[in-house]
């Protein structure tokens, strides 16, 4: 399987619901592929806990809190890797 990760906060001017209705909307065309959302969850809002309860795809959404070492691990075996700074 492909996978596209997020790492940090899960904050409310991160736009993690944006990225989670994107990554709905796009699931079809990117059959095998999962959404790996790694990072502390402790500023999970409202608005990211419905977009993610209405999802089709939400099966193909892995939070993962404590990304302490695995974070290397996850972008080495990344086939393509972008950083975006947000803010």
């Amino acid at each position: 399987n492909n996978y596209i990760i997020y790492t940090g906060s899960i904050h409310p001017r991160k736009n993690i619901a944006n990225l989670l209705i994107a990554f709905d909307v796009a699931k079809p065309k990117i059959k095998n592929t999962k959404f790996v959302i790694a990072g502390s969850g402790g500023w999970m809002n409202s608005d990211v806990k419905k977009i993610y309860n209405e999802m089709q795809h939400k099966n193909d959404v892995i939070f993962i809190n404590n990304i302490s070492g695995l974070l290397a691990t996850l972008q080495g075996a990344a086939n393509n890797h972008t950083k975006l700074k947000v803010g």
